[in-house]
């Protein structure tokens, strides 16, 4: 399997060639921060990952909802699936962020209906670690159920 890291993501995790990771690449995503390929010859998953740092989500939630909004057609469009990987729990973030005076519970209202809107799927991570893993074994299930059943059940079209 290939973990795709978007060019333009800032603050990649550290995530690194293992078992069943051959090969973590650098490459412009169509969508998100992260994404794979489950072997060499095979296209992008439709499936995922955008990283938010707290002052990240402040920023996308409120002035860059528009931007956001258009990416979520975009993503629904080609059928695929973006996870929203906040690094923060959803306590942290019901507490606010201290550089705005956006109230945290209408970045989860906005969270939570976007999720209902456009499907996105929020994921909310303590810290980096527990969100690395938590791409890395939603990726290794997708590529378990691809070699077990094949493609069409394994979140390609």
């Amino acid at each position: 399997m290939i973990i795709s890291i978007d060019t333009r993501e800032q603050e990649p995790l550290n995530i690194t060639a293992a078992v069943d990771i051959t090969e973590v690449r650098h490459e412009k995503l169509p969508f998100g921060d992260y994404g794979c390929r489950l072997a060499n010859d095979e296209p992008l998953c439709p499936v995922f990952f955008e990283r938010k740092a707290k002052g990240d989500l402040w920023g996308t939630l409120t002035s860059g909802i528009d931007r956001f909004k258009r990416e979520l057609e975009r993503v629904r469009e080609s059928k695929a699936t973006l996870y929203l990987a906040i690094e923060g729990s959803m306590t942290d973030i019901y507490a606010g962020y201290s550089h705005s005076q956006v109230f945290g519970s209408q970045i989860i209202r906005t969270i939570f209906t976007l999720k209902v809107k456009y499907g996105l799927e929020p994921v909310f991570c303590p810290d980096r670690a527990q969100m690395k893993y938590y791409i890395i074994e939603t990726f290794e299930a997708l590529r378990r159920n691809w070699e077990k059943h094949g493609a069409k059940e394994a979140g390609r079209v």
